[in-house]
């Protein structure tokens, strides 16, 4: 992996978000369905936070630690909103931003999920796991470069 390329290499484009007014039930259902582990959070076409699927599942258990009720927790995922539980303080990258600009950033921050934007618009999200598909894919084309025809 080359990390001087652009992380528009390596971030992920389609990308699925909530608005900040929409119910925890809806995030959840989209958690489940797309296998996903962040969502970008919207007003408009602003980005306003990030939903993570550990904060949501912190959550969930929060509200119905000991009691197994599930008609509290259904309750509560229709009755709360994302931006009620959602990370405001968020840290970005642009286009312009290199992969290594990443990494520093994912090193000494922890944070596991970077909304990447382009003059203001949120283009893509790049998490440890787009890292984790970049290497593998590298290695991927590394071993077919490796093999010989006998």
């Amino acid at each position: 992996m080359n990390v001087a390329a652009s992380i528009t290499s390596i971030m992920s484009t389609n990308l699925v978000t909530v608005n900040c007014k929409d119910a925890l039930g809806k995030a959840k259902a989209i958690f489940e369905t797309h296998n996903i582990h962040h969502l970008p959070v919207m007003d408009f076409n602003t980005i306003k936070g990030i939903l993570s699927k550990v904060d949501l599942l912190h959550f969930i258990e929060g509200s119905v630690r000991g009691r197994g009720n599930g008609l509290l927790e259904e309750t509560r995922l229709r009755s709360w909103k994302v931006e009620e539980i959602m990370k405001e303080k968020l840290v970005t990258l642009t286009t312009a931003h290199t992969i290594a600009d990443a990494l520093d950033i994912f090193k000494l921050n922890q944070v596991h999920c970077l909304p990447i934007l382009e003059e203001g618009k949120l283009v893509g999200i790049l998490t440890p796991h787009d890292f984790i598909l970049a290497l593998a894919s590298a290695k991927e084309k590394q071993q077919y470069r490796n093999y010989k025809v006998a």
